[in-house]
């Protein structure tokens, strides 16, 4: 079971850099398999986001001191539509194994 307050240190992370429409916990953590050194797997959904990697920088800065693995993706909907069912993109299985966190 992800620790809550590990999660909500990195919904307030974000929360700091965007409003997202959805954050998505996917992986080990996901998934109950995580062990103690997992990361936190994150996709965040956001219309009309623009600088994909350079808002997931933003949002790593932020997390930046508190000890938290976190590897954060950044989407938009249409993006995720687009490729949700092509097997050589994440997207199938965080959509199929992913728990919503907020949104």
């Amino acid at each position: 079971m992800p620790d809550k307050k590990i999660l909500d240190k990195i919904i307030n992370a974000i929360l700091q850099v965007i409003i997202p429409d959805k954050i998505i916990l996917f992986g080990s953590q996901a998934r109950g398999e995580a062990k103690h050194d997992s990361d936190y797997d994150i996709l965040v959904i956001k219309s009309g986001v623009e600088h994909r990697r350079k808002t997931a920088q933003e949002i790593h800065k932020k997390l930046v001191g508190t000890s938290t693995n976190v590897d954060i993706i950044i989407e938009t909907p249409e993006r995720l539509e687009k490729y949700k069912d092509i097997a050589d993109y994440i997207y199938k299985s965080i959509l199929d194994e992913g728990i919503v966190i907020y949104g």
